[in-house]
């Protein structure tokens, strides 16, 4: 696999390996599930009649919006991990710090290329992290 880490400031001594793969992995993992089920309940509560009708089904159709775009991003974050394309960056092809992938485990992109993002330039994609 080609899965690269790259240590940010005070992650020098932090070793890259199968074991912080298997620590990013199994987050991804969890954060899959929570998203699942966060999207089960969701369902249950649209189906359910509220007097606030209208209020409580936008809010509901925005989480439920905000909870497949991070199931999407994990989804995407687990297969780039499967073709050895974790822990790259997806627009600048360089190296993720390992301490921004274990603060975001599913990011795509390094944090200079994720702060030109959301300063808004131009062809690129939406990552919240």
């Amino acid at each position: 696999m080609t899965t690269r880490f790259i240590p940010a400031a005070g992650d020098a001594a932090q070793p890259a390996g199968e074991q912080n793969l298997d620590e990013l992995r199994t987050a991804l993992l969890e954060q899959r599930q929570f998203r699942i089920e966060q999207l089960r309940e969701l369902d249950l509560v649209s189906s359910i009649e509220h007097p606030n009708g209208a209020t409580l089904e936008e809010v509901t159709a925005a989480l439920r919006t905000a909870a497949r775009t991070a199931l999407a991003e994990v989804d995407a974050a687990l297969g780039r991990m499967e073709i050895g394309e974790y822990g790259i960056c997806q627009d600048c092809g360089a190296d993720i710090a390992l301490a921004r992938l274990e603060i975001v485990p599913m990011t795509a992109r390094c944090m200079p290329c994720q702060r030109l993002n959301e300063a808004g330039a131009p062809d690129a994609d939406a990552d919240p992290a």
